[in-house]
C-alpha cells in the first residue's frame, strides 16, 4: 500500500493488531485512534495500536517513508507504537500511546525513525524500546513511574525529553538536554554521550547518570564538567600487601585517594587498586608522619603502585592521590 491518506480512522475490538500495514510506503496517516477509553471502552483488548511490518514472502520491507500525525493508542496489551522488519524513515507526530505495556516499539532492522513530541506515559512495562540505529526520540517524555526505557542499538538520539528510568545498552547513543524527573539513566552500551542533562531531583536522589555494567566502558566527557558541590568515587577499599604485617587502610579510601598505615618494619608497601583504571593511573604520595618523610613511588601501572620508604620502618602513615585515565 503506498502513496496513500487515511484521515480519522478509529479501530476497536480486534485481538491483534489495530492498524497493520505491511509494506507501506509513503503513507499518511491522520488521527488513527484505538483507544480502551473510547466509547464506553473495548470487550477485546488489541495487542498493537499501529504495527508496520513486511508480508509474508515480500521482501524485508516494513513501513517506509510514512508520517502519522496525532494518533491516539490507549490501553495495548503489547506496544501503541510497534515499528518491525526494516521500517524506516517513518515520522510519528504528537497524539499519545499510553497505558500501554509499552509505548512505542521499534526493532532491530528498523532505523531512521522519528518520535516528536508524542505523550508516552502510564505504561507498564517502558515507554520505549529501540533496537535499531539513528531514530530520533524528541520531546516525548519517558515518565511512567518505575518503568525502564531501554535504549539499544546505535547511534540513536533522545533529545529535548523528560525521562525516568532509562538503560542505555547501545553503541555511541546521545542524549541532548535531557531533564531527569524520575531517576536516572544508566550505561550498559559503549561509546554513550550525553548532553545538557540536568534534574530537578533533589538531595535525596543521588544518582543522576551511572553504570550498572560489572565491567563498563569508560565515559568520554567533551567539554568541561563543573559542580557547585564534589566529585565522588565510589569504588571499594583497595587492597594493601607487602606492607609489613598487620598494614591498615582507612576504610573510607578508594580508588582516587585514601590514608595507608603500614604494619612492623618494611621498605615497602604495595596498593593495589579495587578495580583497574582501563588504560593507566599517576599516583601521588603525601608523608602523614615523620619517619615516611623521603619515601617514593617506586613502580606504578593502572592496578597498582609502590612506595618504598627510605628505611625499614613501622607504623608508616602516608595519604595518596591518584588521577587515572
Amino acid at each position: 500500500m503506498d502513496h496513500s491518506v487515511f484521515r480519522n480512522v478509529g479501530v476497536s475490538n480486534v485481538t491483534t493488531a489495530c492498524f497493520h500495514f505491511n509494506n507501506a510506503i509513503a503513507d499518511i496517516f491522520d488521527q488513527p485512534v484505538c483507544s480502551t477509553n473510547e466509547n464506553g471502552g473495548m470487550t477485546t483488548t488489541p495487542t498493537t495500536g499501529l504495527l508496520f511490518d513486511t508480508s509474508a514472502g515480500a521482501a524485508v520491507v516494513g513501513g517506509i517513508s510514512n508520517t502519522i500525525n496525532n494518533p491516539i493508542f490507549e490501553g495495548m496489551h503489547g506496544c501503541g507504537i510497534s515499528l518491525n522488519n526494516a521500517s524506516s524513515s517513518n515520522t510519528v507526530i504528537g497524539g499519545t500511546s499510553e497505558a500501554n505495556f509499552t509505548g512505542v516499539c521499534i526493532d532491530t532492522s528498523s532505523n531512521n525513525n522519528n518520535i516528536i513530541g508524542v505523550d508516552l506515559e502510564s505504561n507498564s512495562i517502558a515507554d520505549v524500546t529501540i533496537s535499531g540505529s539513528n531514530n530520533v526520540v524528541n520531546n516525548s517524555g519517558f515518565q511512567s513511574p518505575g518503568k525502564t526505557s531501554i535504549i539499544g542499538g546505535a547511534r540513536n538520539l533522545i533529545e529535548n525529553q523528560v525521562v525516568g528510568l532509562v538503560t542505555d545498552q547501545g553503541t555511541n547513543n546521545y542524549y541532548d538536554n535531557v531533564y531527569l524527573s524520575v531517576a536516572l539513566i544508566t550505561q550498559n552500551g559503549a561509546g554513550t554521550r550525553f548532553h545538557n542533562i540536568w534534574s530537578g531531583l533533589g538531595s535525596s536522589n543521588s544518582n543522576y547518570i551511572g553504570y550498572n555494567d560489572t565491567s563498563p566502558a569508560p565515559w568520554v566527557m567533551q567539554g568541561s564538567i563543573t559542580t557547585g558541590k564534589a566529585f565522588l568515587n565510589t569504588s571499594a577499599v583497595p587492597v594493601i600487601s607487602a606492607c609489613g604485617t598487620t598494614p591498615s587502610v582507612n576504610a573510607s579510601s578508594n580508588n582516587q585517594g585514601g590514608v595507608v598505615t603500614s604494619g612492623t618494619a618494611n621498605t615497602t608497601c604495595t596498593v593495589t587498586y579495587a578495580t583497574a583504571y582501563p588504560h593507566a593511573a599517576f599516583p601521588t604520595i603525601t608523608p602523614l608522619s615523620a619517619a615516611t618523610v623521603g619515601s617514593w613511588i617506586s613502580a606504578f601501572s593502572a592496578a597498582a603502585f609502590t612506595v618504598t620508604f627510605p628505611s625499614s620502618i613501622a607504623g608508616a602513615v602516608f595519604s595518596y592521590s591518584v588521577q587515572g585515565n
